[in-house]
């Protein structure tokens, strides 16, 4: 399976140029397998990128400043009355060291769209286009691998159709350093309700994720690397071959502001396979609306319960 983190035992996966261009050949097939078991295995895996320089992470950093040391009032600006988990979050009393900002879409307007209104009279050009470069590498990510887990379980054919069903949300998230008779929980144990999810945690770790045997790790990332993580989304499709990543974020004692960014993609319908159901594996999840199921979750108050969407199609 590759290599793993040293600090951690999670597969770390090469995707170099030269394999994602070609798309075909033994190098591609064995790498789509490689993909495919460290999701079993462990619901996520870590990406190795040449696309963060040191210079570009420096822009990042400046970008998340830039943004969340506005006033919380002008952050609260950012809303989405439609789209209960968007818009800005924080000031919560569960967790305390978190705030967030969101965005719907992977579009330039959905950057300049929170750029005008945090910054009304002069904008923010830089913000919005190291943000934008950042989301578009992440989303890339997304689909190749996507790409890859299809094609490890034989159901090519099916990618373009569930491609075409893809829409994207994302979060730019601080984690402000705890005080002395504070928890350094910054964000509680849960799994995501949406397909996958590409994580950049930049210079300061804090993301843990759990191990089938129910140990935490902390998931050590160079700035230069990405997280991606199996959701709720995946899990039904793959009829349960691959679990939902189970993670929180903690401060511990880094003494620094964690700062990260999270393209979260779903798909509208979601249906497993009937290639990926037999006498070995019977149906688990019947198929569903995401919407519907986000709509469900926020009148049960199940938000981010792992038994969510076992409560909402599972099959008994």
């Amino acid at each position: 399976m590759g290599h793993f983190s040293p600090a951690s035992g999670i597969p770390v996966v090469e995707l170099g140029e030269k394999i994602i261009s070609a798309r075909s050949g033994s190098d591609w097939a064995s790498k789509c397998d490689e993909v495919r078991r460290a999701l079993e295995e462990y619901g996520c895996f870590i990406v190795e990128s040449d696309k963060i320089s040191t210079e570009f992470g420096d822009k990042i950093v400046k970008a998340y400043q830039d943004l969340f040391d506005l006033p919380v009032e002008t952050k609260r600006r950012n809303s989405y009355p439609s789209e209960p988990f968007l818009g800005y979050f924080g000031q919560h009393p569960k967790v305390p060291l978190h705030e967030s900002v969101g965005m719907q879409g992977t579009a330039f307007e959905a950057v300049q769209r929170v750029a005008d209104l945090m910054w009304p009279d002069q904008g923010n050009v830089e913000f919005c286009e190291t943000i934008y470069s950042l989301m578009k590498s992440m989303e890339d990510i997304s689909y190749i691998v996507c790409r890859m887990v299809f094609e490890s379980y034989n159901v090519t054919g099916l990618y373009e159709a569930c491609h075409a069903q893809m829409n994207h949300a994302t979060r730019l998230m601080k984690y402000r350093v705890p005080e002395p008779d504070e928890t350094d929980l910054g964000l509680t144990p849960h799994v995501d309700t949406n397909f996958i999810t590409v994580l950049y945690q930049g210079q300061t770790n804090g993301l843990e994720v759990q191990k089938k045997t129910g140990e935490w790790v902390t998931a050590g990332l160079s700035p230069s690397s990405f997280v991606f993580m199996a959701g709720e989304g995946l899990m039904a499709w793959s009829n349960g071959r691959i679990s939902a990543s189970h993670h929180q974020v903690t401060m511990g004692n880094t003494g620094k502001t964690r700062y990260s960014f999270a393209v979260f993609t779903s798909i509208k319908w979601t249906e497993t396979p009937e290639e990926l159901v037999d006498e070995d594996h019977p149906l688990k999840y019947k198929a569903y609306d995401h919407d519907e199921y986000m709509r469900y979750i926020s009148k049960t108050g199940l938000e981010k319960d792992p038994l969510s969407l076992k409560a909402f199609c599972g099959v008994n």
